[in-house]
């Protein structure tokens, strides 16, 4: 059987994500462990940089937000009371 691409990389994101054993997932899902050992061996490196652009993209949006969410509290006026 063939499987996408996406299917792949999904399954290396699952080997990464929570260490199961190709053993494991194989039992899971029936996918021989030389198959999913071959996925990981071509995926997981983009798989891991992918992570780190994801892992990148939040903490900037979640250091925006900590300066809109300081920006309001303190700097608009918003609370104060005289």
């Amino acid at each position: 059987m063939r499987y996408k691409e996406n299917f792949k990389k999904g399954m290396v994101r699952l080997i990464i994500s929570t260490g199961i054993s190709y053993k494991k997932l194989s039992e899971l899902t029936t996918i021989s462990q030389p198959t999913l050992k071959k996925w990981d061996d071509e995926y997981r490196q983009e798989c891991l940089d992918e992570k780190k652009r994801e892992t990148e993209r939040l903490k900037k949006q979640e250091e925006e937000n900590m300066r809109c969410t300081a920006w309001h509290q303190y700097g608009s006026g918003a609370g104060r009371f005289e």
